[in-house]
């Protein structure tokens, strides 16, 4: 699935079966208020392993990841985690494209289901306009999935 935001250059391409949410939540769109995010898409996708919910929108480079610091990202992810939480990978580099990108991925593990959960941030950027992505996975069904979910949501294909 191809997405391009309206107010974009970017378009991305999107792992097989998510679909565009027309109707979203007040949730997604008081999220969206405090952004300051007029330009946003989501996307949902659920399995029997996972429900998936990603939002899409542009983003400032004050508010984006920096390009490049894993370790900034790093150090400050571990300075926010709560005990229940864990970060699985940063990474940072260019896409095919030569845009910029930068990625983290933190699970959580949630005693009400007694599964995990995690939450993929990515920031895409070049000269022009900066890209955030949010993306929850839930568990559901049997785990150990969603690792492999999360990672194939990261490896979004930009040009």
């Amino acid at each position: 699935m191809q997405i391009k935001l309206k107010n974009s250059k970017l378009a991305m391409l999107f792992p097989e079966g998510y679909m565009v949410e027309k109707y979203m939540s007040k949730t997604y769109r008081d999220i969206g208020k405090q952004l300051g995010v007029k330009d946003h898409e989501v996307l949902k996708e659920f399995s029997s392993n996972s429900n998936n919910i990603a939002a899409i929108y542009l983003t400032s480079t004050e508010n984006a990841m920096p390009f490049g610091d894993t370790k900034k990202v790093i150090d400050e992810i571990h300075e926010s985690l709560e005990e229940n939480q864990g970060l699985i990978e940063v990474d940072s580099g260019k896409s095919p494209r030569g845009w910029d990108y930068i990625y983290s991925i933190v699970k959580t593990y949630d005693e009400r289901i007694m599964g995990n959960n995690y939450f993929l941030r990515l920031n895409i950027g070049n000269p022009e306009e900066d890209i955030e992505i949010n993306a929850y996975f839930y568990e559901t069904g049997t785990t150990g999935m969603r690792d492999a979910i999360g990672s194939n949501f990261a490896s979004v294909v930009t040009y």
